[in-house]
């Protein structure tokens, strides 16, 4: 079989989402990750209606059918006009997936992020992120009560599980009752390409060079109010630059502002281009990620491939993926936070050997290495289907 193309359902909701999303560029990664080994990504498709009434009526009309029959477009790709969003009213409802019939068999449908969906004929992969939203619920505002449900369905309908770190794992195992044997690790690779690179050669940075950087959603979990804190506390004069838009609980984290000795030092600015975030990287002092919970912690991984200091939290995922590469805080403790980011102000030895330990940390974390985990996983998934 390992000479045969398997052709794979995506779920392409997060596929090319603007502001490169950590789940974004998962799915990006996978569909290059297929395509390196040969095979073939087939795209599942949920076009929306235009807006209004109108639209309404037809996603609860769609919610009430317990079966959706997919249509194959011109390029290969299958598509139901809003199964997404009736998939999701009618898991609300009645607490049920939505059972779905292709035109043609898959090998497998692989669902990057837990959706209430249930492809028929073929086995059904299910990326799972992280749980924080039920275990960690003031984190978030994702719904975590609704978010076990749904996992819970998925996994009673026989959905074969994956993960991008052991840290979720063992979270799964743990909060869901799955067993751990039952969850596969894959990981993520960090998709920043010899292309990427040159673009960010040439693009205008948007943090001063010299800075602290911070990026992705500004949220809760992400502790940007102690960063803020722990930046006026360790009276370094280099800039803090937080790079993202806001998500839950941002207008709470913004607040620690106002208690900051110099907050023009601060320097807030919506999410970029990727060349002008990959540039901003590049030219930082440190990446700082003390993030409160995570399921894998992307901005390691960059922050270390494109040569920059990384300080990020211990333990979790992100102790996990920093490898012992990274400098390590309690996010909790405002005055240690500080206390390394003062270290990291003026020890050029010190973000030396950051920076090498960083860059060789970050070559387990290889597009080629993820492709070839991939393909192993969807021949074993797909050479036990055929057997039974």
């Amino acid at each position: 079989m390992a000479d045969v193309s398997l052709r794979i359902g995506l779920d392409s909701r997060n596929l090319r989402l603007a502001g490169g999303t950590g789940v974004s560029i998962y799915v990006s990664a996978v569909e290059a990750a297929l395509r390196a080994r040969g095979n073939r990504p087939v795209p599942l498709l949920s076009p929306q209606s235009e807006p209004g009434p109108a639209r309404w009526l037809r996603r609860h009309a769609y919610a009430l059918g317990m079966r959706r029959r997919l249509e194959t477009t011109e390029d290969d790709r299958l598509s139901a006009r809003e199964l997404n969003a009736a998939a999701h009213i009618r898991f609300g409802l009645g607490r049920t997936l939505t059972r779905v019939a292709t035109p043609s068999p898959l090998d497998a449908m692989h669902l990057t992020y837990p959706l209430p969906l249930h492809v028929e004929g073929c086995p059904n992969i299910v990326t799972v992120h992280d749980v924080i939203p039920c275990h960690r619920p003031e984190l978030t505002g994702i719904d975590g009560t609704r978010l076990r449900r749904l996992l819970k369905a998925l996994d009673r309908q026989g959905a074969i599980w994956v993960t991008v770190s052991e840290t979720t794992r063992q979270d799964m195992a743990a909060t869901l009752g799955i067993p751990a044997d039952r969850i596969a690790n894959l990981s993520q690779p960090m998709m920043i390409s010899a292309t990427d690179r040159l673009a960010a050669e040439e693009a205008d940075p948007v943090a001063p060079a010299g800075s602290f950087v911070v990026f992705g959603t500004v949220e809760r979990r992400k502790n940007i109010g102690r960063i803020i804190a722990a930046h006026a506390r360790s009276r370094t004069v280099r800039p803090l630059v937080i790079i993202g838009g806001n998500g839950f609980g941002a207008e709470g984290e913004w607040r620690a502002l106002e208690t900051h000795p110099h907050p023009e030092r601060v320097i807030a600015h919506p999410w970029c281009e990727r060349p002008r975030l990959l540039r901003s990287i590049i030219e930082a002092r440190a990446v700082l990620f003390p993030s409160l919970a995570e399921g894998f912690g992307l901005p390691i991984i960059e922050g270390m491939a494109l040569g920059t200091p990384v300080l990020t939290s211990k333990g979790g995922a992100t102790e996990e993926i920093a490898g012992g590469a990274a400098l390590l805080v309690d996010p909790l403790d405002v005055p240690e936070m500080a206390e390394s980011l003062a270290r990291l102000d003026t020890d050029d030895a010190l973000c030396a050997t950051l920076r090498a330990s960083g860059l060789e940390r970050a070559t387990a974390f290889s597009p080629e290495g993820f492709a070839d985990r991939l393909e192993r996983f969807y021949r074993h998934v797909v050479g036990k289907s055929r057997a039974t």
